[in-house]
């Protein structure tokens, strides 16, 4: 087993937007792995399984170019995708062959591992449309609002805070399946769930932060995201709006959405 492979993820459920169940991905990983078109190829298994596993332990934001590099391929510090395309290479390679699998072996296959073009981010897919409580849980990834800094505050200013998290948030839940949780900004700045109405708060995965700036008719926006499983930032992005068209906060979020899903090399 790979050294950054998690064992385990809390009951059993992966992280992954798309409900896939962990102890189901690994079985199907497995299945993969252990396929006639797969069992001989020692580093496409390597590539895949690191992949997996990264993404069910929370770290699908760590899967870029570099990293896979040093981790699969062992290569050293100084390696550099652009002038080594080993990680592209060896990526299109397990593309065919998840392809070739899933029209083959895995054809009846009720998970389905998919590395899509362009990403090194595995998606997970049930191929049977199961609903209710025999099928796939349901686990949407929590995100939370921390707080958002104004040097140069007017009177008016929190009513453009509000916009901008309104907007953000309508983003992540349509289009990423997110789920954006009500919480305090101490407790979030600390990760810790608050409660509300008696009941805990879901603990968020991610807290979206960032700062806010007024120029005359025009508003500068950085919003940057920190992950509660290591404290670290994962994101950072900024824009640039006309206070008559915050259409530019939207646009923010959909790359916050494409970042947390699935991150490009």
């Amino acid at each position: 087993m790979l050294e950054s492979a998690v064992e385990t993820v809390i009951d059993g459920v992966a992280t992954t937007g798309s409900g896939a169940r962990a102890d189901e991905v690994r079985a199907e990983l497995e299945r993969v792995l252990s396929s006639r078109a797969f069992v001989n190829s020692h580093r496409i298994r390597r590539f895949l399984q690191f992949v997996v596993e990264e993404c069910l332990s929370g770290q699908r934001h760590r899967l870029k170019e570099y990293l896979i590099g040093l981790n699969v391929f062992d290569r050293r510090e100084a390696f550099d995708p652009r002038v080594d395309s080993i990680v592209r290479v060896e990526a299109r390679r397990l593309r065919s062959k998840l392809d070739g699998y899933y029209q083959t072996e895995g054809r009846e296959n009720q998970i389905r591992i998919v590395l899509h073009k362009g990403s090194y981010v595995p998606v997970f897919e049930d191929r049977t449309g199961r609903t209710g409580s025999g099928g796939l849980r349901q686990q949407r990834r929590a995100i939370a609002f921390g707080r958002f800094t104004i040097p140069n505050a007017t009177g008016e200013t929190s009513n453009f805070v509000q916009e901008i998290k309104r907007r953000l948030t309508h983003v992540l839940i349509k289009e990423g399946n997110f789920q954006v949780v009500a919480q305090a900004q101490k407790a979030a700045a600390a990760g810790e769930p608050e409660l509300h109405n008696g009941a805990p708060v879901p603990k968020p995965d991610y807290i979206v932060e960032g700062s806010v700036e007024i120029h005359g008719a025009k508003l500068h926006v950085i919003v940057q995201v920190l992950s509660t499983l290591d404290s670290s930032y994962v994101w950072s992005e900024s824009a640039d709006c006309d206070l008559q068209d915050l259409s530019c906060l939207e646009d923010l979020g959909r790359s916050l959405t494409r970042e947390l899903q699935t991150p490009r090399a």
